[in-house]
């Protein structure tokens, strides 16, 4: 590893990237006797700097010291290292399992990674530090889209945490210009600028944390950008004179907004339903072909986004919360998403007379244009 030091354990190899040779030597004799050091000893090797521990691939080494008692010292260097963390405010851990989500191993070592997931779990129960479980899936998901798009923008890919707060204000701007783009289309342009700056007020007012929606990437990706992409999806489709690049875009667009997140696929199905419809009841209907068209490609990448096989983890999670309601069922998520809404609709104009008043600005406003005409 450097300066001459050649760790046997973990323990070892952690205490040299911590603190050096200085912190190797603090635990050099549990290392070279394969002896799980103590929690003081490792709160010791923190220091005062914020500290994050990543431990990967232990079931390769639980499979290497198989006969020389690796399993109960290695149990023990854990239940020390998840103390010395729990009574660190600074320090953090973060350790990887090849297991589904009911604990079963998925390669190589999961006989390995099976005990280790059993011995995590127990210590984890007793411990005042609650652990938070991220299942990661190596097959699309149903937020395909969104995931792709994390993939490739996230600034932590780039090593720049700090760049989070850039790509939040950068959004927050792109989310204004797309709601104005949307009410450029029924209002003149300073009338827009007004409807524009009162939608995402009463938007930005309703939300449960501003900071969640737009700082948590994650959540920007996956509801925020939906929104947007439907913002914009809407906008392009009223025009009149579709160029060749408009269709591209819609169809582009058709594919994308489905793959954000189940409630935007959901918001974008009923919308685009609608529309299909009054074009059935209004033969003509300028680009009727083509609306057909973007309703069957919204249906394809829907139904791609339903069976993808990277959701059965979040629906079995989904599931056991729900007390084994038929989350996976679409119809059941219709029905909640129905209900959900009469219950909040009320609140929602209650907690914003503000939305209220302008939806009867706009609903009295052509009556308005009546009476001056008489």
């Amino acid at each position: 590893m450097g300066e001459g030091v050649r760790a046997h354990t973990p323990w070892g190899e952690i205490a040299y990237q911590l603190a050096g040779k200085a912190g190797y030597e603090i635990v050099r004799r549990s290392d070279e006797q394969r002896i799980a050091p103590g929690a003081d000893t490792i709160k010791e090797l923190f220091g005062s700097d914020p500290v994050l521990v990543v431990l990967d691939e232990l079931g390769e080494y639980l499979r290497r010291v198989q006969g020389m008692g690796g399993r109960d010292q290695l149990t023990a260097f854990l239940k020390a290292l998840l103390t010395a963390i729990e009574s660190t405010p600074h320090a953090a851990i973060v350790y990887t399992l090849a297991v589904r989500s009911d604990g079963k191993g998925v390669d190589a070592f999961a006989d390995e990674n099976e005990f280790l997931a059993s011995a995590m779990s127990e210590l984890e129960s007793v411990s005042g530090r609650k652990a938070t479980v991220f299942l990661h899936q190596r097959s699309w998901t149903g937020r395909y889209f969104a995931l792709f798009v994390i993939s490739l923008l996230h600034p932590i890919k780039f090593g720049l945490p700090d760049g989070i707060k850039v790509f939040a204000f950068i959004w927050i701007c792109l989310f204004v210009v797309a709601s104005w783009f949307f009410t450029r289309s029924y209002t003149d342009k300073k009338a827009s600028i007004f409807v524009t700056a009162l939608l995402v007020s009463v938007y930005c007012w309703q939300m449960p944390s501003t900071a969640e929606a737009f700082f948590w990437i994650p959540s920007t990706m996956s509801y925020q950008l939906g929104i947007g992409l439907q913002l914009v999806f809407f906008r392009l489709l009223d025009t009149s004179n579709k160029t060749k690049l408009h269709k591209f875009l819609l169809c582009l667009l058709a594919l994308s907004i489905p793959g954000t997140s189940e409630v935007n696929l959901l918001v974008f199905i009923c919308i685009l339903s609608v529309i299909v419809f009054y074009t059935l009841l209004k033969p003509t209907v300028n680009n009727t072909k083509f609306i057909f068209q973007l309703f069957a490609l919204a249906i394809v990448a829907s139904i791609f986004s339903i069976i993808s096989p990277g959701n059965s983890v979040r629906t079995e999670v989904l599931t056991e919360n729900a007390k084994n309601l038929p989350i996976g069922d679409l119809f059941y998520a219709i029905k909640g998403g129905l209900i959900a809404t009469k219950e909040e609709l009320f609140m929602l104009f209650a907690r914003t007379p503000l939305l209220l008043f302008s939806l009867l600005l706009v609903l009295l406003k052509p009556w308005h244009k009546i009476f001056r005409s008489r």
